[in-house]
C-alpha cells in the first residue's frame, strides 16, 4: 500500500471517528440534561473536542480528494491553462501547509500549560491534529506535483 493511500485511509477513519463521537457525546449530554435531569459535565468539552478535529481532518480529506470549491471566474477569463493553475495553487496551498504546520507546534507550545476547566486536559488538544494533517497535506501535494498523474483520481 502506497504512503498516499495509507495516509488517505486513515485520514478518512479518523474523520468519521470524530464525527460519529462528536455525535455521540452531543446526543449523550442531550439525554442525561432532559431525560436523567443531570447533565454530563465533561460533554461540552469533549463534543467541542471532536467538532474540531472532525473539521481539521475533514478538510485535509477535501483537500485529498479535490473537494474544496473552486471559482473559475478568473481562469475562464485569463484563458490561462488549467495544468498551470492547478500547479500554482498546489504551491500556494503548500506554503500554506508549511506554515500551519509551523505555527501548529508553536501554538501547541504555549497551550500546554494551560487546561481546560472541567476535563483538566490540556488546551492543546484542540491542535493535535493540525501537524500531522499539513503535513499529510504536504506530502500528497508534493507527489501531486512531481506525479500528477498518478493523483489526479486518488
Amino acid at each position: 500500500m502506497s504512503l498516499l493511500k495509507l495516509i488517505s485511509k486513515y485520514n478518512y477513519f479518523l474523520t468519521l471517528t470524530c464525527c460519529i463521537l462528536f455525535f455521540v457525546m452531543v446526543l449523550l449530554g442531550i439525554l442525561a440534561r432532559y431525560i436523567l435531569k443531570t447533565p454530563i459535565l465533561f460533554s461540552t468539552e469533549v463534543s467541542r473536542i471532536f467538532f474540531v478535529w472532525a473539521c481539521f481532518f475533514g478538510s485535509a480529506l477535501a483537500l485529498e480528494q479535490k473537494s474544496h470549491i473552486t471559482i473559475t471566474f478568473l481562469t475562464d477569463w485569463l484563458k490561462i491553462s488549467q495544468k498551470h493553475i492547478q500547479l500554482f495553487a498546489n504551491l500556494a496551498i503548500m506554503v500554506f501547509l508549511a506554515a500551519i504546520l509551523y505555527s501548529s507546534v508553536q501554538v501547541i507550545y504555549r497551550l500546554w500549560n494551560t487546561f481546560l476547566p472541567i476535563t483538566g486536559w490540556t488546551q492543546s488538544i484542540f491542535y493535535f491534529p493540525l501537524p500531522f494533517i499539513s503535513l499529510g497535506g504536504l506530502i500528497y501535494l508534493s507527489q501531486s506535483i512531481l506525479s500528477p498523474t498518478k493523483t489526479q483520481g486518488a
